[in-house]
């Protein structure tokens, strides 16, 4: 039964029940205050991200998947972007996007296809009340929570692509290593980001200067 329902589950139903576990994952793309950071949360396009200099950190949806070293077209236009091809930003380098990698959501539509198939299935036993055995629906429930539960943790994983402005002025896209912890802080910690918390001197700011924004 449960291969059969897995097959009969539709590739929008899946990506709707992957949109709502990531907008579960809020409190994990958030940024700690004080720090000058702007944060977007499943922008729709370019120009929901300001081009002003300031810091924006931005978590984009499944459409912009990417692998280490090959940010996707859609995640690049994001980046160097205003609001279309021909309106490029003035300031690429002040944006940091992260992205899920493209294996990584596969394996994270599996299992909510898995999960979901599942819940079908629970639905057909509960129309047979009364003859189906209760030890096999106490471990359908077993198979169901488990498939229901390791959804946060590999979509947490599958979001460790960070795409952005290289040193030499190029996009890149990179890995870094996710935990339980802000995911911005697994972002911070990687070299490549080149996120820095200590004061900058004020020329460093200004044309010629190392950082040009």
């Amino acid at each position: 039964m449960h291969d059969q329902a897995e097959k009969d589950i539709a590739e929008d139903v899946v990506a709707a029940r992957l949109l709502e576990e990531i907008g579960k994952l809020k409190a994990w793309f958030q940024v700690p205050p004080g720090l000058g950071v702007r944060l977007h949360i499943l922008p729709r396009q370019p120009g929901d991200i300001e081009d002003d200099g300031v810091f924006h950190f931005a978590i984009l949806g499944p459409d912009a998947a990417s692998d280490a070293r090959a940010p996707s077209k859609a995640a690049l236009a994001f980046l160097t972007e205003k609001t279309g091809p021909h309106t490029p930003r003035a300031y690429p380098n002040a944006v940091l996007l992260v992205v899920p990698s493209r294996d990584g959501l596969h394996a994270v539509k599996a299992r909510i296809r898995d999960a979901r198939a599942w819940e079908k299935v629970e639905a057909d036993l509960n129309q047979m009340e009364g003859t189906v055995d209760p030890a096999r629906k106490t471990q359908l429930q077993a198979k169901l929570q488990a498939a229901k539960q390791s959804v946060p943790g590999l979509l947490r994983q599958a979001y460790h692509v960070v795409v952005t402005v290289s040193e030499q002025g190029q996009p890149q896209a990179f890995r870094i290593t996710v935990s339980d912890g802000p995911l911005f802080e697994a972002v911070k910690a990687s070299q490549d980001a080149r996120i820095k918390d200590t004061a900058l001197d004020a020329d460093a700011l200004l044309p010629g200067g190392a950082y040009p924004l």
